[in-house]
């Protein structure tokens, strides 16, 4: 029984595939044959990548927080990369390269197709293609900016460049001639801003070695004039916090200066639009780029005072957890004002038309702007401490708080001195060129594969989607379809299934009738006379199905006491006459006398099925009075067994078959015969079958795989059940071969029981 049960799920499960096969096969083939035409016709994309290093390109003299400054420069060299003003610079250098004429991005000349076939029938839809003008500069430059790419390598100052072509070697060109424009552009920006900020340094510099040769000559003529050495300890200390503040303040405020310097020399170099588009941002700024503002200078006069606190009591600040937290806020502070400051910009060229080579000035003077902001709210916070300390000062004695002062000055001056010689060593450096910030690490390679189109990826995916679509299809197609298909589908209705009827794989071959009166009924008789069991071996599987329905009906007679059975089906075509004909065959065989009545008095067929011959006299004589029922019915070629035929067909059918005479009819056959077997027409068409179906003990209801439906066999059921109809059960017929394995063993245990009982 196991054994069984685990076959029916077999079969329940592989069933949606053998019947919808070819709605599996269609979505199939069509959705693997596109992609794999597609992927076929598509011309193939190659990828070449370089990598470069961004350095320390920090503007600030004295920062402390160059990490976060960093990341800043990273994320500002991508726009930088995809801008317009670079990629009119590589398309320049395309146009003045030797190999231009052969290059795709400039689409001088298109490179050899692959499918000649295919861009012949192009060209013919197509007739304008050769006459097409040439693409405008600004066209070439977005076709560049499209077919490039930038990858940022997190937690790096590595930046992936990308190019791709339908050429190897075009893009391999194209990425290194990329890279070649960036170092040219940095360099050029570099040098200009690093001249500029060396000419400052060495200013300045100038200045502070004159104060400091000043400051040590004053210092020792004070000391020898008032023959005074050094302070005491207290007072040193005092002057070297001192002098440590205002060295901090100096450095302050030379790098705002040095800030402002380079602003105007950016400012400069932009044209009048620009420079107004700059202001007005300046002006306009949102509320939450004034909040982080305002934040940021709180916290920088806070640091400082803090800073201040811990050098007066003697500590070192850079040991100092606090100080450190302040310092990491101060630059998260800062990113965010970068951040808010580029997104604010870029919603305010929806209403500004900006000049496009300028555009990372724009970015950069931006940036500066909250720099400089940074470095006033911390001049003014030390020029508070330095104030302090001088008023400290002031309370020693005359002689020694001018000594403090001149030593104070000194320090100050050697320590600005030393830092700015630093300072101007480094911009030397970077203005001479020898300096930069862009490393490269990789140039371009040529690609072994292309990228696109991926073959591998595209058929596993159209396979994938093929058989998810098809496989998905069958099983939606087989649970919203209303055919019967199975037993369970009967027995869901509670309807028992007492047998099922093979279907034959041989083919029927057909003659059409001259007699266009007798065509239908030959047609029909000739469709069904393959099917009779006489005809088959006693062996064979058909005789042996009806064995079984027989069995069944001879064990139900017995059991109650009865012999009369009506044969219908839910609607035409689903072998009810030709199972109400072989039930009566076998009934017979078996050696039981047995009267097949043909009941369906529109379109009679047993007499011409059985006998050979289509005769005027039948039940509607009988029914009429005409003639009495002993003299119409005949004996057939299969012994023990005879048939009532219908007769001339007749209009009010069902009200014949309704009639007390054919009441009368029933009782008498039904004591002349063991099994008096009725063949009634549909139930749904007409009502012939549900008015005799309550003068009969059994009703059998015939049912066509594939083709009857749960509707109407519900309906059927609903109007034999209105009459208090005695349904015993189903025939299945149209039942596969493989199929009716499972349901012939089946039968044969539930013979031998029968038999048994």
């Amino acid at each position: 029984m196991e054994r069984d049960i685990r076959n029916n799920q077999w079969s329940d499960l592989i069933r949606p595939f053998r019947r919808n096969l070819w709605l599996i096969i269609i979505p199939f083939v069509s959705i693997v044959g596109t992609v794999a035409l597609l992927t076929w016709m598509a011309q193939p994309i190659y990828e070449s990548k370089a990598a470069v290093y961004i350095g320390s390109g920090d503007q600030l003299l004295f920062d402390a927080g160059q990490v976060a400054a960093q990341r800043y420069m990273v994320k500002n060299q991508i726009p930088i990369l995809k801008s317009r003003r670079l990629a009119a610079d590589v398309i320049r250098r395309f146009q003045n390269s030797a190999c231009r004429d052969s290059l795709y991005i400039l689409r001088i000349r298109q490179l050899p197709s692959r499918y000649p076939f295919f861009h012949k029938l192009i060209r013919i839809f197509n007739s304008n293609e050769s006459e097409a003008e040439p693409p405008t500069f600004i066209e070439l430059v977005e076709a560049f900016r499209d077919a490039t790419f930038i990858s940022e390598q997190l937690e790096t100052n590595v930046i992936i460049l990308l190019a791709r072509s339908p050429s190897p070697t075009e893009a391999v060109y194209m990425v290194n001639t990329w890279v070649d424009a960036y170092l040219n552009y940095d360099q050029l920006l570099s040098q200009g801003d690093a001249s500029e900020n060396k000419r400052f340094l060495e200013s300045k510099l100038r200045d502070v070695e004159k104060d400091l040769k000043e400051s040590e000559t004053r210092l020792m003529a004070f000391q020898k004039r008032e023959q005074v050495v050094s302070l005491n300890s207290e007072t040193e200390q005092l002057v070297a916090q001192l002098a440590n503040f205002e060295t901090q303040y100096n450095q302050a405020h030379t790098d705002l200066e040095s800030i402002e310097n380079q602003l105007v020399y950016l400012k400069d170099q932009l044209d009048d639009s620009r420079r107004n588009f700059v202001n007005d941002i300046l002006k306009m700024s949102s509320p939450v780029l004034q909040q982080l503002q305002t934040q940021m200078a709180e916290l920088v006069t806070e640091k400082a005072a803090y800073e201040a606190q811990l050098i007066g009591a003697g500590l070192d600040p850079e040991q100092d957890g606090r100080l450190a937290q302040m310092e990491s806020r101060l630059n998260g502070i800062r990113e965010k004002i970068i951040e808010e400051t580029s997104n604010y910009m870029k919603s305010t060229r929806k209403s500004v038309d900006p000049v496009e080579h300028s555009e990372t000035l724009v970015t950069q003077i931006l940036q500066m702007e909250t720099q400089q902001q940074s470095l006033k709210a911390k001049e003014q916070a030390l020029k508070k401490v330095v104030d302090e300390y001088t008023e400290k000062l002031t309370r020693l004695p005359e002689k020694s708080l001018r000594l403090a002062q001149l030593e104070r000055n000194v320090q100050v001056n050697r320590e600005i001195y030393t830092m700015l010689r630093q300072k101007f060593e480094e911009a030397k450096i970077k203005a001479t060129g020898l300096g930069g910030n862009i490393v490269v690490l990789d140039r371009g390679q040529p690609p072994l594969h292309p990228v696109y189109p991926r073959k591998k990826m595209n058929l596993a995916l159209a396979v994938m989607l093929g058989l998810i679509l098809g496989v998905g299809l069958a099983f939606a197609r087989d649970y919203f379809e209303d055919y019967l298909w199975r037993s369970e589908d009967v027995e869901s209705m509670q309807l028992k299934v007492i047998g099922a009827i093979p279907v034959l794989s041989e083919k029927i071959k057909s003659k059409k009738s001259k007699s266009h009166k007798m065509k239908h009924k030959l047609e029909r008789v000739k469709a069904i006379s393959p099917y009779l069991i006489t005809r088959k071996s006693s062996q064979s599987v058909l005789p042996e199905a009806y064995r079984v329905i027989r069995t069944f009906i001879h064990y139900k007679m017995q059991n109650e006491k009865v012999n009369t059975l009506l044969v219908t089906s839910p609607g035409p075509g689903e072998g009810k006459s030709t199972t109400a004909a072989n039930i009566a065959i076998a009934s017979a065989q078996k050696g039981i006398q047995t009267l097949l009545v043909d009941c369906d008095l529109r379109k009679p067929v047993q007499d011409m099925l059985l006998n050979g011959i289509s005769r005027p006299e039948g039940l509607v004589s009988y029914l009429s009075g005409e003639m009495d029922w002993k003299d119409i019915i005949r004996e057939t070629p299969v012994r023990r067994l005879d048939i009532m035929a219908a007769g001339t067909p007749a209009k009010h059918a069902s009200e014949m078959l309704s009639s007390k005479r054919m009441h009368r009819f029933i009782i008498e056959t039904s004591k002349a015969y063991r099994i008096v077997i009725f063949d009634c027409p549909p139930v749904l068409p007409v009502t012939d079958a549900v008015v005799l179906s309550e003068h009969v003990k059994g009703v059998v209801l015939t049912l066509k795989i594939g083709k009857t439906t749960r509707h109407g066999t519900k309906l059927a059921l609903n109007r034999l059940y209105g009459v208090q109809a005695p349904v015993w059960g189903a025939i299945l017929t149209g039942v596969s071969e493989d199929a009716h394995y499972g349901y012939e063993a089946y039968y044969d245990s539930y013979d031998e029981n029968v038999m048994k009982g």
